[in-house]
């Protein structure tokens, strides 16, 4: 699962009208401000992110007019998450940067632990998982001191990501259920979801197969398509996809990533490439006939992860690669990619990518060892 649309600072209602009492602006400036945050976050919600990076900029000339730094600040992590979630880490950085070094003039916790959430998950997109993990712990601790528990549960979420793509399940799985006893206690439905689709992850990566598996993540994709929340009923659906493949109902899982590709529109450009990689494998074995254009496809998904410095996305984009060649007869060439996937995935800590790499090796070798014992009999 890759990190998800980037959160957003809340302005409260009370905060505007106490604003606008305390100002001589006009009733249609105080109006556009107190409208501006959700006009920046519907669009950014459809995936209109550039529409949304605008309606936050105006936000933010506004409330600086108003000598609302706090508000200011925040509305920095929106310009921020609008940005990364066009894929634009560097220029997001740098607004998460500026609005946690305002929020430690400031003083407020939430909005520095907000900024340093923001901050570990570009790290993790660029493979830093150390540095990521280290940020989120940090972000945890200034959390902690925060009556609103909503952030430091998605801190919890985060780290067991970490986890996950460094393949301690126990510890993810661990994480995950501390986030969700969190998020219940708030009894909104799309973060519990969410938590629960992140321990769903878990059982696919251990290899669980099951019915109810598949029932749980139908109904996960229906409660986020009722939500509106489009990344996660994108991502939810690419994951139905692979459990269907796994249980050989191919022909039902090439129409369930056919809609994850239609959803993915409107998703963030990290949940795009992450459904991408997922549909170039379900495609390629449900359809031989295709592989080469398949992977003349991939080889475009994989470049676009690597300029954008999606490391992650990038090294099971090529692992994907290698195994569609080996099923393509294009043995010498798979090997040695997944080799490669597995050297560089173990200096980067991404453990669960490296065993993924070094085991479909094996499991070929072995196999490629075996028929040619038999040939030789």
């Amino acid at each position: 699962m890759p990190p998800r649309m980037a959160k957003v600072f809340l302005s409260s209602r009370s905060r505007c009208e106490s604003l606008n009492s305390r100002t001589n602006f006009p009733k249609s400036t105080y109006r556009r401000l107190n409208e501006g945050l959700p006009q920046g976050l519907r669009p950014l919600l459809a995936g209109r992110h550039a529409e949304a990076q605008k309606s936050f900029q105006k936000a933010l000339s506004i409330f600086r007019k108003l000598g609302d730094r706090v508000t200011s600040t925040g509305m920095m992590i929106n310009i921020g998450s609008a940005l990364c979630s066009q894929g634009q880490l560097r220029e997001a950085r740098r607004a998460y940067e500026e609005a946690f070094d305002a929020a430690v003039g400031l003083g407020n916790k939430d909005i520095q632990g907000l900024a340093k959430l923001q901050l570990a998950s570009i790290d993790e997109f660029r493979g830093d998982l150390d540095r990521a993990e280290l940020g989120y712990q940090l972000a945890g601790k200034l959390f902690t001191g925060v009556a609103d528990k909503t952030q430091l549960a998605s801190t919890w979420s985060a780290l067991g990501r970490v986890a996950m793509l460094k393949a301690d399940f126990p510890a993810a799985q661990q994480l995950y259920r501390s986030a969700l006893a969190m998020r219940q206690s708030s009894q909104q439905r799309v973060p519990i979801a969410e938590s629960q689709l992140d321990l769903e992850a878990v059982s696919i990566e251990t290899g669980l197969r099951s019915e109810s598996l598949e029932q749980s993540m139908r109904r996960l994709v229906e409660e986020f398509r009722e939500e509106k929340a489009v990344n996660d009923q994108a991502m939810a659906t690419a994951l139905l996809a692979r459990i269907l493949l796994m249980q050989q109902k191919r022909q039902e899982a090439q129409q369930t990533i056919q809609q994850a590709i239609a959803l993915s529109a409107n998703t963030d450009t990290n949940v795009q490439l992450s459904i991408a990689v997922a549909a170039a494998y379900i495609q390629a074995a449900v359809d031989q006939t295709r592989r080469p254009q398949i992977l003349a496809q991939l080889q475009k998904t994989i470049a676009r992860s690597r300029r954008l410095g999606f490391y992650g996305i990038e090294l099971e984009g090529r692992l994907t690669f290698g195994e569609i060649e080996i099923q393509s007869g294009a043995i010498k060439s798979g090997r040695g990619r997944l080799d490669a996937v597995q050297k560089d995935a173990s200096q980067h800590g991404f453990m669960l990518l490296a065993g993924k790499a070094g085991l479909r090796s094996a499991d070929f070798r072995s196999s490629n060892s075996v028929a040619g014992r038999i040939g030789d009999q």
